[in-house]
């Protein structure tokens, strides 16, 4: 039987998202921007004109559901006794995603994860796992977390040497400072040359601190030449050696994305 097949709390993707779309719902796919292709199973217990059923809804069409990630988990779950109110909060949407399960049509989704068996953790986490550990831009009700979402991680996880290495390493790289000055300090430091050039005598003026700012100045201006003749090649090798485990190619880090 069907039940028997669902996972409610689970999260849902459509194998072949226009396929789903344009053959089991009237609103059809093109043009629609009320989707975030991620889909939770929900019980409508029935009424005088429907029989009761299990409908796929996409979480766009969700209502915000208040809480932590548990108390959402929870949410999702009891859709599984009682889904009528996300049942019919989804005929508000033009394109309405709400999709009757059969055994056909179930065929046409996949069980991404079971949400009980993840966690939510930091963005900037996320690298140090398996990428098969890890979902991105996890949006479980309308705008959760807006824009992006939020990261999961599987309960059962281990923190993957290479990539805890690799995430410091880029921790470390991300936050080197180079010597700078800018434009507004190049321009008013000859504006200051010409003021002092055009002084009257006996005209007064800080000259300590002067001295003292045209010296750091020669100082970061002399390492900025020196960063550029000595560092560069340096750095860029630092950035383009990075690798994380499921890094391909040579430009970066390609994401997983759900």
């Amino acid at each position: 039987m069907i039940e028997d097949k669902i996972v409610f709390g689970g999260l849902y993707k459509a194998k072949d998202v226009r396929k789903v779309w344009n053959n089991y719902t009237s609103s059809g796919f093109d043009g629609n921007d009320q989707r975030y292709d991620l889909w939770i199973p929900i019980w409508f217990t029935g009424s005088d004109t429907v029989n009761p059923g299990i409908y796929m809804v996409d979480t766009y069409q969700l209502d915000k559901i208040y809480g932590d990630y548990d108390a959402i988990v929870n949410k999702l779950v009891s859709y599984g006794e009682n889904g009528n109110d996300p049942y019919y909060k989804s005929q508000n949407y033009y394109y309405c995603s709400r999709i009757r399960l059969t055994e056909e049509i179930l065929d046409e989704f996949e069980l991404i994860a079971d949400l009980r068996e993840w966690h939510q953790t930091n963005e900037n986490d996320v690298t140090e796992y398996l990428q098969s550990d890890v979902l991105e831009y996890v949006r479980l009700h309308h705008e959760h977390h807006y824009p992006n979402g939020i990261c999961l991680v599987r309960n059962d996880a281990k923190v993957n040497t290479w990539n805890k290495i690799e995430s410091l390493c880029d921790k470390i790289y991300n936050d080197i400072r180079i010597p700078y000055i800018g434009f507004e300090g190049r321009t008013a430091k000859g504006e200051l040359e010409t003021w002092l050039e055009t002084l009257e005598e006996g005209e007064e003026y800080n000259k300590e601190r002067v001295d003292a700012i045209l010296e750091l100045y020669g100082k970061i201006e002399k390492l900025m030449k020196q960063y550029m003749e000595e560092y560069i090649d340096l750095r860029n090798r630092a950035a383009n050696t990075t690798r994380y485990e499921w890094v391909t190619g040579e430009n970066g880090e390609v994401r997983f994305h759900v």
